[in-house]
């Protein structure tokens, strides 16, 4: 009601106000009045004498009259549409639109089946946001009249609008309807536009472009029509094949071309053949146009930054970052142009302004792995390592089955030994992969090392339920019913390995040896001549044939494979062992000597090698070390160390002799047999007593066993004693002082054993490190040499000479060459953290910074150590950054 109010009160005004122009009307303006309402007069039923004089006032602004004229004709001419519609037109033009909507409704009922007035209706309605109306009028238009254009145009605009997150799409009956608009008029270039639209938002984008070319081939010189046509042509130049791209980029080539010539001032034209000429990697081509289009208009971002990629081509950062900040200042919160400003700046070095960068990332755009990875990344560089963990963690929150995340996290916490860590982030995996058997083995692999095998066993089963032939998940399990003695069923599960791979080394190594502890030795044999066949270098199979032939007393054959193995593996103290027991089985006390002498040169520790030792003294020394009745206790001692416990168990326990010496006889049984809880030490302290000096020198390393190294001193001690031109009791000493902090005194006894056993190996390396505790860094350096030229392969003493060389707090012992060829000879070899390190603060010495930050990251990504080592690394890092070659290593405690 107030509309309809408001608009008689304007139609008064009009009046008044066209009345008042009357006076004002010019001769020529009276003439085509008087001209058009005479042809009324004289043709009264005559249509387009009323259209006209209509129109005439309309132009006029003389509203109420129009109005009136019309209303006249359709009095006098009752099928008169032409005029209805200019009436219904007149209301939506003077913004009357619930009029218009009334007076069509009321037309529509006198004239029903007037197609055209149901399309002005469906036109207005859609004008008012009405769609449902208006859709419902222009499908009535087409029961009425099929053919007409403009009803199918609007029902495709209708319905492709009919968009939203709780809409339906209805963009192919979109198409269907537009696509018969173009039967019935191909003409139209708007037509062809829409199409272009709806194939693409259907991901077509081939059909799309071929809608876009009839468009701009109608409307050729269309600034919109053409700019679509390049963003479809640079759509599909990025969605094709590799190889199929030269005529779609001739295409757009050409079409950038007819832009500029008709747009010779388009910054837009200007840019987009920037982007093509980078496209093609022309790259002065491209920075030309872009750099046009920047001068053509300021205040272009999208410019800035395809300028700022073209320079990221080339690899000119400086450049790149300056483009993209530039356009950042126009669109100051573009993700895309951060993150490239973020890689920009990661590329220059400019570590900490990169990270800020990702981190607004994170959070303030939607989660990109991109993003994350890059920010973990440049944290675990910086060797911020806590950040770059909880990067990981806040990425799995977004990306929870992230494959990617999840293995940069897992073999991050398995080679820092976090395996709590590790399991636990498997575990959410599988909350929504419960069947990835590489997560459930690997969870199983954790729970084994958190010496959790029941756990661990479970999670193999459920592994190998998934996948049967999961080899690794197998060997896993297999490995732990081992460990647990589940012999049945572990050789079970290797005969089920070896069908699934009949040449598994790791399966014939363990299947023989079940075989050798169950005296199967047929079965053995057979499996380690077949392994043998295919591994002739196997260390596992050819010691256990080397068992095999012990136990069934094959000296010669034993014999032959110890020696093949210390070929294999020279300096083993253990191998060496074996060879020295089967010589002396064989009699050939000389070799024997020299090979248990060696075995204990590697491990003066050994116990078993040790009593194999005393065996072979001569026997007026047996008699010194053992006393009068020494012959009592040899074959006691033979059968220990022959490995034949249950003989040598009854041997222990009738021999005639007193209470102590059967404990001690006891103990080594014990500690041979890997029992080591079992020994007893009563008295603690048995210097005082008369005893032969084996007996000391056991209660000694009892002692020592224990950790009660005052206490094994002291016997050891009475051992020195008593046997004073022996030097093997200062190893020893030696170890025990070290262990004592008693340096000096550890470095007398050292040294004292190494005027006679200078090819000791082991006793030299710690006399090298109490001297350099000592800080006698001369006498380090000229030791580790010594041993170096015995073993060049040794990284641990090459690296620790390299690190002397280097460190040295007489400036004068220090030599960079000589650090540099030892560090790069230790990596070589070996490269663990240590070394590694060695190596980085080499080159930083050198002057080549670059060189010492690449190592020392590679060395923090690469290799295993614990994580209290981060402190020192990051330590290490920042100094080697800020470049001062003057400054010391960081302290690494």
């Amino acid at each position: 009601m107030k509309k309809r109010y408001l608009f008689i009160i304007f139609i008064l005004v009009v009046k008044c106000f066209s009345s008042a122009c009357q006076v004002y009307k010019s001769p020529v303006q009276n003439i085509e009045e008087n001209r058009l309402r005479n042809a009324v007069r004289i043709h009264p039923v005559h249509e387009l004498a009323y259209v006209r004089l209509a129109q005439y006032l309309e132009i006029q602004g003389r509203y109420n009259e129009t109005f009136s004229v019309l209303r006249v004709g359709q009095q006098r001419i009752t099928e008169a549409i032409a005029l209805v519609r200019l009436e219904g037109a007149l209301f939506q033009r003077l913004g009357l639109y619930n009029d218009a909507y009334k007076f069509y409704s009321e037309q529509i009922t006198r004239h029903s089946k007037e197609a055209l007035l149901y399309l002005d209706r469906a036109k207005l309605s859609w004008r008012m946001k009405k769609k449902q109306l208006a859709l419902a009028d222009a499908l009535k238009v087409i029961t009425l009249q099929p053919d007409l254009f403009e009803a199918h145009f609007l029902i495709g605009l209708i319905y492709s609008m009919e968009t939203g997150p709780n809409v339906l799409d209805q963009s192919e009956k979109a198409l269907d309807s537009f696509i018969r608009a173009s039967e019935i008029n191909d003409q139209n270039p708007d037509l062809w536009f829409r199409i272009s639209a709806l194939w693409e938002r259907r991901n077509n984008t081939a059909k799309a472009k071929l809608a876009m070319l009839r468009a701009v081939e109608l409307s050729p010189e269309s600034k919109l029509y053409l700019r679509q046509l390049v963003f479809l042509q640079e759509k599909e130049l990025g969605q094709a094949i590799h190889g199929k791209t030269l005529k779609i980029q001739e295409d757009l080539r050409q079409t950038l071309l007819h832009m500029l010539k008709l747009f010779p001032d388009s910054s837009w034209a200007e840019a987009h053949f920037g982007n093509w000429a980078w496209s093609q990697e022309k790259y002065a081509t491209a920075e030309k146009h872009l750099r046009r289009a920047l001068i053509l208009k300021s205040n272009y971002p999208w410019a800035s930054f395809r300028l700022g990629v073209v320079y990221l081509s080339q690899k000119k950062w400086e450049s790149a970052l300056l483009s993209f900040e530039e356009g950042l200042k126009n669109d100051a919160e573009n993700e895309w142009a951060i993150q490239q400003v973020a890689h920009a700046l990661e590329m220059l070095g400019k570590n900490e302004q990169a990270i800020e960068r990702y981190e607004w990332l994170m959070k303030n755009s939607p989660a990109n792995l991109l993003v994350i990875n890059h920010l973990n990344r440049l944290y675990w560089n910086e060797f911020l390592f806590e950040k770059g963990e909880n990067t990981l963690l806040r990425g799995l929150e977004k990306f929870p089955t992230a494959t990617g995340l999840i293995e940069k996290l897992v073999n991050y916490y398995e080679s820092h030994g976090l395996f709590e860590k590790a399991a636990k982030i498997l575990s959410s995996f599988l909350q929504l992969e419960p069947n990835n058997s590489a997560a459930l083995a690997k969870i199983g692999f954790y729970e084994k090392k958190l010496n959790r095998p029941v756990k661990a066993i479970a999670f193999f089963n459920k592994a190998l339920t998934v996948s049967s032939d999961f080899e690794w998940a197998l060997i896993q399990k297999i490995g732990l019913l081992l460990k647990t003695e589940n012999s049945k069923y572990a050789e079970i599960e290797l005969k089920n390995l070896l069908k699934q791979n009949p040449d598994s080394e790791w399966a014939l190594i363990e299947l023989s040896q079940l075989k050798l502890n169950k005296a199967q030795f047929g079965e053995a044999e057979s499996l380690l001549n077949k392994g043998l066949l295919k591994y002739k270098d196997s260390l596992g199979l050819l010691q256990n044939l080397g068992r095999l032939y012990k136990i069934q007393y094959r000296w010669d054959e034993a014999e032959i494979v110890y020696q093949k193995l210390l070929k294999l593996r020279p300096h083993n103290s253990l191998l060496l062992t074996h060879l020295g027991f089967i010589q002396w089985k064989r009699n050939k006390i000389t070799m024997a000597r020299q090979n248990i002498t060696q075995a204990l040169y590697e491990n003066p520790g050994s116990l078993w090698a040790w009593n194999l030792h005393l065996l072979l003294l001569p026997e007026e020394q047996l008699s010194r070390w053992f006393g009068e009745r020494y012959e009592i206790l040899l074959p006691v001692l033979k059968a220990l160390v022959s490995q034949t416990p249950k003989k040598a168990w009854e041997k222990i326990t009738s021999v005639r002799t007193d209470p102590f010496t059967r404990q001690v006889l006891k103990n080594i049984h014990f500690l041979l047999e890997g029992a080591p809880s079992e020994i007893i030490i009563e008295p603690k302290d048995m210097t005082s007593k008369k005893l032969p000096p084996w007996m000391h020198e056991h209660w000694g390393f009892f002692h020592e066993m224990r950790g009660n190294k005052e206490m094994a001193a002291k016997h050891f001690e009475v051992v020195s004693k008593i046997l004073p031109e022996n030097t093997w009791i200062h190893a020893r000493l030696g170890w025990v002082y070290e262990r004592l902090e008693k340096l000096e005194q550890s470095r007398k006894h050292y040294s004292k054993f190494l005027q006679k056993h200078q090819q000791a190996f082991d006793v030299r390396f710690r006399l090298a490190n109490v001297e350099t505790l000592l800080g006698n860094e001369a006498a380090t350096i000229e030791m580790y040499e010594k041993i170096i030229a015995i073993r060049p392969e040794d990284d641990l003493v090459l690296n620790n000479l390299a690190w002397l060389y280097l460190t040295a707090q007489d400036r004068q012992l220090r030599n960079l060459e000589r650090a540099m060829e030892l560090a790069l000879k230790s990596v070589n070899v070996l490269p663990t953290i240590d070394n590694l390190d060695t190596l980085a603060e080499a080159y930083f010495q050198s002057g080549d910074t670059k060189k010492a930050v690449e190592i020392i990251i590679k060395a923090a990504r690469d290799v295993d150590y614990p994580s209290k080592r981060h402190p020192y690394l990051r330590k290490q890092l920042l100094r080697f950054r800020n470049g001062d070659i003057g400054s010391n290593p960081p302290a690494l405690s």
